[in-house]
């Protein structure tokens, strides 16, 4: 970490020293007292201990009960497979992409839910694109696109509802979303042509584990005007294109 909360008024210094602290464990499972941990991060010890004992609480580190040294927690291993399978899911995802994009013109995403949004997880314009609404990283309601629809009819009555009520602004209400919902579920792709931004339209599949487990949607965005026009072989491409990408 090169960064000092004197560099950038915008680091939060509790949480550096958080980071830190994690860094200044080797990768060989080792210990290191409160003093040695002090001394590794530049400060001091009662600093230190808050910082550590956050941690422990969060289950990022563990502490001995006789030597009261510490140690990586579990959840360090957790954030690290999630890590590596977001990484995965990328990895094998952005040629896809990238193929859609050349033979349709149009731009292709993968998203994920978060919250009540879709994150774009991945966004690659294409020439034929009309809107830059989003870029990766950027979000959008779930409700309200076509990756988001499907990622909405993944979920059982139960977790729909619960999400439903979770929603903090306007929303759609609860019978029209779980009837969509099934109905998307049903056909296995979303098609909307321009109700989320006019003239903008959104197809869109689910990513699937070898489970079977909905991880992820694919889409195609561009002019709703050729969506409409060229919708059947959309079709097809961004269903097959989504089987391809299947995370372990």
């Amino acid at each position: 970490m090169s960064k000092t909360p004197d560099d950038d008024r915008y680091l939060v210094p509790g949480l550096l020293r958080g980071v830190q602290l994690l860094e200044a464990f080797g990768g060989d499972g080792g210990s290191m007292s409160l003093a040695e941990l002090a001394r590794a991060i530049g400060a001091t010890r009662s600093a230190t201990f808050r910082a550590a004992y956050t941690l422990t609480q969060l289950g990022l580190l563990r502490q001995d009960a006789e030597s009261r040294a510490y140690r990586i927690g579990p959840a360090v291993a957790a954030l690290a497979a999630r890590y590596a399978g977001d990484r995965a899911l990328l990895d094998t995802a952005l040629p896809v992409l990238e193929a859609l994009r050349e033979q349709t013109g149009l731009s292709a995403q993968l998203g994920a839910l978060e919250g009540g949004d879709v994150v774009y997880l991945l966004r690659l314009r294409g020439a034929r694109a009309a809107s830059d609404l989003v870029r990766t990283g950027g979000r959008l309601p779930a409700q309200g696109t076509a990756m988001g629809r499907m990622l909405l009819a993944a979920m059982d009555e139960a977790a729909l509802r619960s999400w439903h009520a979770s929603l903090p602004g306007r929303r759609l209400p609860w019978p029209a979303l779980s009837a969509r919902a099934r109905e998307d579920a049903a056909r296995g792709h979303v098609v909307q042509l321009g109700e989320f931004q006019r003239g903008i339209g959104g197809i869109a599949a689910a990513v699937r584990r070898a489970d079977g487990l909905v991880v992820a949607a694919l889409s195609l965005a561009g002019p709703a005007t050729v969506l409409r026009a060229e919708s059947a072989a959309l079709v097809t491409r961004i269903r097959t294109a989504a089987a391809r990408i299947s995370p372990a």
